[in-house]
């Protein structure tokens, strides 16, 4: 399926057709959704990821899904050319007007002979006698392309075969999303005595992980729980100052969850946003009468999440 994807993904670069929707986004947020994808496969082959990013906020105008899609090609290469037992890098860093993302590797290398074509489609070349091929050498194409139609360029190096690889991509940095150029949404706990808490709730655990994920990456304090009945237990015992609220789930739903959280002493000031699937034109009314404060739709963009987050943590 995945390379079917990037196969039609590319047939629509190379028609002009396919579109990136930029939007003001973090690039912490959307390295964390690559790095969703890669983990397991790290895991997997018995590697080690170690993960060095920004301190401060770096934002980007970009399409977080397509570029999060470029960063686990690289990742997924990575894996793919490295021995079972290595490390894999990823780090970024920002020096005012460009961001720079690196994945290193300690695996096969490339040959110099190669090193040119390395970006051009179907490019393959000899395997290591221990390695499996897979693929159709079309990832390094599509991630450039993807690049490049972020205004940003990327670069392969390598000292030769079995000496490992490092590409690099280099991006232009936007300005903090208006209202933000004060005051960053990253709200670090190691410089505040008490990080806003925030409590996740939903019976999906990709969903449940990624935004418990993300928001642990701007300093959160975050807490999740698996449907209404233990979003009442966490609220008991974690005492969130935000709760995600999922409207529907087994044995208790996100109506009559808020319902009864509202009638705790602790649930009374706290700020619970229903996040659904379902339009809030569709739900509007039982979600004011249940208790709700908002109504967030699914899937929501990264950066949107967080601008959201962050007014409620200044208000």
């Amino acid at each position: 399926m995945r390379l079917v994807d990037d196969l039609l993904d590319v047939s629509r670069i190379s028609r002009g057709q396919l579109r990136v929707r930029q939007e003001r986004v973090e690039l912490a947020a959307v390295l964390e959704q690559s790095l969703d994808v890669a983990r397991a496969l790290v895991e997997a082959a018995g590697q080690d990821l170690a993960v060095s990013l920004p301190e401060r906020p770096v934002y980007l105008d970009a399409d977080a899904v397509r570029l999060a899609q470029a960063f686990s090609n690289l990742l997924d290469n990575a894996s793919k050319f490295s021995p079972r037992g290595s490390r894999i890098r990823l780090s970024a860093d920002c020096d005012g007007t460009e961001a720079r993302v690196r994945v290193e590797d300690s695996g096969s290398g490339i040959d110099p002979e190669h090193r040119a074509g390395i970006f051009d489609m179907f490019t393959q070349w000899p395997a290591a006698p221990d390695q499996v091929r897979s693929g159709l050498g079309i990832g390094l194409a599509l991630t450039r392309s993807l690049v490049q139609m972020h205004g940003g360029c990327i670069e392969a190096h390598s000292e030769g075969l079995g000496l490992g690889s490092t590409f690099t991509v280099r991006l232009p940095v936007a300005a903090a999303p208006p209202g933000l150029q004060r005051e960053s949404v990253r709200t670090d706990p190691k410089h505040i005595a008490d990080p806003y808490r925030i409590l996740v709730v939903d019976d999906q655990p990709d969903v449940r992980g990624a935004l418990a994920m993300l928001l642990e990456s701007q300093g959160y304090a975050v807490a999740t729980a698996r449907d209404g009945l233990e979003a009442i237990d966490a609220g008991e015992r974690f005492r969130p100052d935000l709760m995600l609220l999922d409207l529907g789930m087994p044995r208790l739903d996100g109506y009559e969850a808020c319902r009864r959280i509202r009638q705790r002493a602790w649930g009374k000031g706290l700020k619970i946003f229903a996040l659904s699937g379902w339009g809030p034109v569709d739900v509007q009314g039982r979600t004011h009468d249940a208790g709700f404060d908002d109504h967030l739709v699914k899937p929501i963009a990264p950066s949107a999440l967080l601008e959201i987050v962050a007014k409620a943590y200044r208000s």
